[in-house]
Parts: structure tokens; C-alpha cells; sequence
């Protein structure tokens, strides 16, 4: 179980371990995601789960990357998308280990140019638009591919059946974005920011915020969407391993 001061010591633990792991900035957005799934990393946000809860509980992490896989299609002709760069996975599992309770938030990553981090979608293109379309309005997808170079398609015809919080906003996806290399010699601050997926939404909150409300199943609350969930709750089933496929794994996954 959680211990009273969980929310609290959850977001600095993990805002203080993404911290240490930011890079310089100046590389791609997955290069500098990679960063943080090193292993001083993985030890900090285990830590902190850690420090969240009783001593009669424990905790593991697994990460799921899911970059240029699958890729969705609105249209049979148009161009595809990604449905993000990462997913988190959250289970809470009894004392012997059975699984009560799933849930999911999938993250499409950007690399900012510029800081103050501009409001989503953060940068421009077509297909910064096709993902934007997906992952804001969850609309009836034509199909999915497992790549962009397949010719068939897993599933046709998806419909996402979305949940929805105060004011329709659809909880299932947050954009994230980093930081650019600080002009200054002063170390960049909060380096990884997130806001949900709503046009021209701000980026209010840290990626520590995300991760703490991810995994206890809490909100976020935003100027503009007011309290909104993060991620949304899943059965397991055949039907998510055909669509999004093996993943790889950083050797864990929450338990509470």
C-alpha cells in the first residue's frame, strides 16, 4: 500500500532521477529519451516507488518503447503515424502476485527547440498532424500496421472506444517534451515537461508528475483541461499483444 506522503516523495523521486539522467538537450528526442532508461535511472524511479510505499509492499518497473510500432492509419490511402514513442504500464497485483488492476498512458515524445517549450503539438509537419488527429481525438482508425513497411494489417476498422474526463478530454496519451541545452551556465530546470493532448495546451507539469499520477492512478490538474487522468485502464488480452507487439523491456514493472 501506499504510505500518506507517497504522492509527494513519488514526484521528487522521480523529478530528481530524471534529472540526473537529462543530457545535454541537444540531441534527437530519442536519444535523449534513452537517457532515461539508463541504468541509474531505472535504480532512481525504483527507489522511489520504493520510498511510496509501505513495507509490506514491493515494486518493479517496465518500460515499454514503442517507437515505429505500430503505425496507424486513418485513411486506406494516407500517410501513417506513430501512436507514440513509449507506453507506461501500470499493473497492482495482490500478495501473491495476481494482477487486480491495469492501466496505460502512451507518450509521444518531442524534442523542443526552444525554452519555454511551445504548446502542443510542439513542433510542425505532416505527420506531427496525423499523430496529433490520433492521440487528441481518438477517432475510428482504418488499420494498423505492425511497421510502415508492411503491406497487411494486424487489425482494420479499430475503433478505440476512448474514456473521457471533465470537458471530453481523452486521458489514453500525454505529449512530453525536453528541454534544448541551456544558453547559459546555469543547469537547465525541469528539463522534461508533459502536457495533454489538447491543442495549444501548455506544459505545466514535470515527467515526475506524470509518473507519480501513472502509477497511483491519480490525476493531473491543467489550467486549460482542468483535472485530467492519466492513462486509462486495460483488461489483458490476445488482442494488445497482436496490435502492439513484443516490446523492449528495462527488467520491470509496477507492482503494488
Amino acid at each position: 500500500m501506499w504510505t500518506s506522503t507517497a504522492s509527494k516523495s513519488l514526484k521528487k523521486g522521480f523529478d530528481d532521477a530524471i534529472e540526473i539522467a537529462y543530457g545535454n538537450g541537444q540531441s534527437g528526442e530519442l536519444e535523449n529519451l534513452s537517457d532515461l532508461f539508463s541504468p541509474r535511472a531505472l535504480d532512481g524511479y525504483q527507489q522511489a516507488l520504493l520510498t511510496g510505499l509501505d513495507a509490506s509492499s514491493d515494486a518493479s518497473i517496465d518500460v515499454a518503447w514503442i517507437d515505429k510500432r505500430p503505425i496507424a492509419k486513418l485513411t486506406k490511402n494516407g500517410a501513417g503515424a506513430e501512436l507514440g514513442d513509449m507506453m507506461l504500464v501500470v499493473h497492482e497485483r495482490d500478495s501473491v502476485g495476481f494482477i487486480l488492476k491495469s492501466r496505460a498512458c502512451l507518450l509521444e515524445v518531442k524534442q523542443s527547440p526552444d525554452d519555454p517549450i511551445p504548446p502542443v503539438p510542439v513542433t510542425d509537419g505532416k505527420s506531427t498532424k496525423n499523430q496529433f488527429e490520433i492521440l487528441s481525438k481518438w477517432p475510428t482508425l482504418y488499420g494498423l500496421k505492425a511497421t510502415g513497411t508492411n503491406r497487411t494489417y494486424l487489425l482494420q476498422n479499430v475503433t478505440t472506444h476512448p474514456s473521457a474526463t471533465i470537458g471530453g478530454v481523452i486521458a489514453q496519451a500525454w505529449y512530453v517534451a525536453v528541454k534544448p541545452k541551456s544558453k547559459t551556465s546555469v543547469p537547465t530546470a525541469k528539463p522534461w515537461m508533459v502536457a495533454p493532448a489538447v491543442l495549444d495546451a501548455n506544459f505545466e507539469h514535470t515527467l515526475g508528475d506524470l509518473f507519480q499520477a501513472c502509477a497511483q492512478g491519480s490525476s493531473l490538474n491543467h489550467t486549460v483541461t482542468k483535472d485530467v487522468d492519466v492513462g486509462r485502464e486495460f483488461s489483458r488480452g490476445l488482442s494488445a499483444h497482436h496490435v502492439l507487439g513484443p516490446h523492449r523491456s528495462a527488467h520491470q514493472q509496477w507492482k503494488d
